[in-house]
């Protein structure tokens, strides 16, 4: 079915998580930009605790161009603009950040080019731009090649988080891309196989007044994770390759613990169980900072006393058929040792993504 929209209707996408301070600022300037177009402003909140949403519903009062949307679950940066993107009635979208750092004045500059264009990108000049920091440009550089790379495009900034379209090229590959990175226009130049017409305009990206970057290293691993799960053509989800990744790292604490353990003469089945245990320990610590820290915001008592002992016990069945299984290849078998360390801890890692995403960081 083929998307219904209004001609000449622009449609702004704002994705925001605690921007109380420069949301309304914003906004209000979005609205002077657009006051001689026909338009609206999504507002999609990802579950803000310092009065964004107040301050954005007392425009909306005012203004019934202004829409909010206050999302429960599935929360995430890409999630919420893609969600937002399927609530637009106009033939013409935008998304834009919610710091304050995109200039809506560059609105106008970008319709003027988007008529001959199906999709036009706010790009950063990273050389002269004062602000964000030298680690940060040259963070962005490099991966805005690494992206050009993998799409196989020449993009100056395709990183950039300001960008207008044609509603049409919102396609239903688009939205079944399940990725939690934090750059949605990749995933939208990956879905359109560039099939359609891009142009680039210079913006006017201005420092953030009030509060703090987002921008961390659980971001960063996002991200990257992003990146490869487009690699893949998105057979694997972002978050199923973080999962992968700290299982990786959980696989050399547990091989780790285990030979050490091993080579003080305990039982096969007694080094292993004492090292699937920490490992478990392990790679709940790393999933939860990195890989579904937007969706469980508790303290460190009940993430300790109530979250890793829910863990425990939810992924117990794959614990329990890694052991079984490990020892059973180890004493039928009489095998080396490290085979059947490894099938368990294979059987162990399966079990606890499904499980683990479902019920202990589900969304």
């Amino acid at each position: 079915m083929s998307r219904k929209y209004i001609k000449d209707k622009i449609s702004v996408v704002i994705p925001i998580y605690n921007e109380g301070k420069n949301i309304s600022i914003l906004v209000n300037n979005i609205i002077n930009e657009l006051k001689n177009k026909n338009y609206e402003v999504i507002i999609v909140d990802d579950g803000s605790d310092d009065g964004s949403i107040e301050e954005v519903l007392k425009i909306a009062q005012k203004n019934k161009g202004i829409k909010v949307i206050q999302k429960m679950n599935d929360k995430g940066l890409t999630q919420s603009i893609k969600f937002g993107l399927q609530t637009i009635s106009g033939d013409i979208f935008i998304v834009m950040d919610g710091d304050g750092q995109h200039d809506p004045k560059d609105i106008s500059k970008m319709f003027n080019v988007i008529k001959q264009n199906d999709l036009v990108i706010g790009y950063r000049d990273l050389t002269k731009i004062m602000s964000i920091g030298q680690f940060r440009k040259k963070i962005s550089i490099f991966f805005n090649k690494f992206v050009n790379l993998l799409l196989g495009t020449n993009l100056i900034d395709p990183l950039t988080g300001f960008f207008m379209g044609k509603t049409k090229i919102l396609k239903k590959n688009f939205f079944d891309l399940s990725n939690d990175g934090f750059k949605v226009l990749i995933d939208l130049i990956h879905a359109n196989k560039n099939k359609i017409k891009i142009s680039e305009i210079e913006i006017n990206f201005k420092k953030r007044k009030f509060g703090k970057s987002k921008l961390d290293s659980r971001v960063a691993f996002s991200f990257f994770t992003q990146l490869l799960s487009l690699s893949t053509f998105g057979i694997f989800s972002s978050k199923f390759i973080g999962f992968i990744i700290i299982g990786s790292i959980g696989l050399l604490v547990h091989l780790s613990v285990f030979f050490l353990l091993y080579s003080f003469e305990l039982s096969f089945l007694i080094s292993f169980f004492i090292s699937t245990f920490i490992a478990t320990i392990n790679n709940f610590f790393l999933n939860h900072y990195f890989n579904f820290y937007i969706y469980t915001k508790i303290s460190s008592l009940k993430l300790i006393i109530i979250a890793l002992p829910k863990y425990f016990l939810i992924t117990l069945p794959g614990s329990i058929s890694s052991i079984s299984s490990a020892n059973f290849i180890h004493s039928e078998y009489n095998t080396v040792i490290i085979f059947p360390a490894l099938i368990g801890i294979i059987i162990d890692i399966t079990f606890k993504y499904y499980l683990s995403k479902k019920w202990v960081w589900k969304n």
